[in-house]
């Protein structure tokens, strides 16, 4: 899939990927909660990769493989505001994203997310899903 939204792809990637973006219980409104679960739909749609409606932690590890590779679109080896398309950038909207994306997979805290950290980074929603 080609991402229309950069900053919305980002965004549900991140709690795709089993992360908890707003920990704080902070109620959205219905349509955007809507939306939300529908791009969530989408991504476990995609991460998916047999079709039979469950994931595995290998699947989702693939999914994030995938993922950091059209993020990353420098090439650099990071996830980061220079990703970010030209006219995405100059709106101002990619910061308060790659913001939360640092917090929750910056693990060495430099500051950056490598795609190694993005890849293998922390799985909360995944494990509370996991129930066996």
């Amino acid at each position: 899939m080609r991402y229309t939204n950069f900053l919305a792809g980002v965004a549900a990637l991140a709690v795709t990927m089993g992360v908890a973006v707003a920990e704080d219980g902070a109620a959205e409104d219905g349509a955007a909660q809507a939306a939300a679960a529908k791009r969530l739909g989408q991504a476990f749609t995609r991460a998916d990769a047999n079709g039979d409606g469950a994931l595995t932690l290998a699947e989702l590890r693939e999914f994030r493989t995938r993922t950091a590779e059209r993020l990353d679109r420098n090439g650099d080896g990071f996830i980061s505001s220079a990703d970010a398309p030209r006219r995405r950038a100059a709106r101002g909207r990619f910061d308060g994203r790659m913001d939360e994306i640092r917090t929750q997979f910056d693990a060495n805290g430099d500051g950056r997310v490598s795609v190694a950290e993005f890849v293998d980074g922390p799985t909360a929603g995944f494990d509370r899903a996991d129930a066996n």
